[in-house]
């Protein structure tokens, strides 16, 4: 905030002003003479510094350095002609001109210095807003992927049913419509309660075993999730996948778990895979899309391993995760 600016403007001067005060003083000094004298100076130099803030923002900033050299060099000379003035009359002396320029070189140099700090965090400032407006930008393009991809694969596996089992198609679409509605309310959050993810995976757990009322799967959850909070979204794509991998002709093995230590998640899903391969294959999108948004929002904070073999196919991630 502006104010703020202004008041750290006025603690610094403050503190130079009393500084100037107390190196000036000293026994048997003449109080009334170095007040006029430091009057004169702090006046000079702060119209200096102010003045020389303002051609630095107006000229150099967009890179018209005749232009600022043209208006600041008059001006230090005019300051410095004041100043001389001045002091020759509060003391009564002679002008001193030429002895008093290193002074004002000394004050321009601390206010441009100071010009570019503040500036230079003013840009990291922008630079880290404009990121994390990217990020987010990202982020929800990310989540809009998801939605569609999954809506697609449950069309299919819908017509599929339908064609073999009209009854299993009707209740499957009971269960899509709410499990849409939850997942259009937790992904316009950018957190969500990880128990509310869990119960997401589990719905659509549900709708694909009235499908595959023959496949195995299992769901285990161990520890207190209640307390914690995580990226919307996740476990889905990781789950289908696991359907997807399984289906087929054979037996069909799903088996996922979620643990909670502390605030660290272990979540593993396992699956079979099927003698002879459905010939529908993932396309791997819910996998990829799942790997950059923990890039994005857990970097340095999970691991994603991924073991697959002719008969298995094992899935393990580890995330550290935030206390709502």
């Amino acid at each position: 905030m502006k104010w703020k600016n202004w008041l750290w403007h006025l603690v610094a001067w403050l503190g130079f002003w009393g500084a100037l005060i107390l190196s000036r003083g000293r026994e048997g000094a003449e109080w009334p003479l170095i007040l006029s004298s430091l009057a004169c100076f702090v006046v000079v130099s702060t119209v200096l510094s102010y003045v020389n803030y303002l051609c630095l923002e107006r000229f150099l900033d967009r890179q018209r350095y005749g232009a600022y050299f043209l208006r600041m060099v008059p001006f230090f000379f005019l300051s410095n002609l004041v100043l001389g003035l001045s002091l020759a009359y509060a003391r009564e002396e002679k002008l001193e001109f030429w002895g008093l320029l290193p002074t004002l070189f000394i004050n321009w140099l601390l206010s441009t210095g100071t010009y570019f700090f503040q500036s230079g965090i003013r840009r990291q400032r922008q630079l880290q807003d404009a990121r994390a407006r990217q990020l987010e930008a990202e982020m929800q393009l990310l989540k809009m992927q998801i939605q569609p991809h999954f809506l697609f694969n449950a069309l299919n596996n819908l017509y599929a049913t339908n064609l073999q089992d009209p009854s299993k198609a009707n209740e499957m679409i009971l269960q899509l419509a709410d499990l849409l509605r939850y997942q259009l309310e937790i992904s316009k959050r950018a957190k969500v309660a990880l128990a509310e993810e869990i119960t997401l995976t589990e719905h659509f757990i549900e709708l694909e075993k009235i499908r595959l009322y023959d496949a195995v799967v299992e769901v285990e959850k161990r520890g207190n999730f209640e307390h914690l909070q995580i990226t919307p979204l996740l476990f889905l794509p990781l789950v289908e996948n696991a359907f997807k991998h399984s289906a087929g002709i054979g037996p069909q093995r799903i088996h996922v778990c979620f643990e909670v230590e502390g605030e660290r998640l272990s979540f593993v899903c396992q699956n079979s895979i099927a003698t002879k391969p459905s010939p529908k294959t993932s396309n791997q999108l819910g996998l990829q899309n799942v790997r950059q948004r923990l890039l994005a929002d857990y970097p340095q904070r999970h691991q994603l391993d991924i073991e697959h073999t002719p008969e298995k196919y094992h899935l393990t991630l580890t995330l550290q995760l935030e206390i709502r």
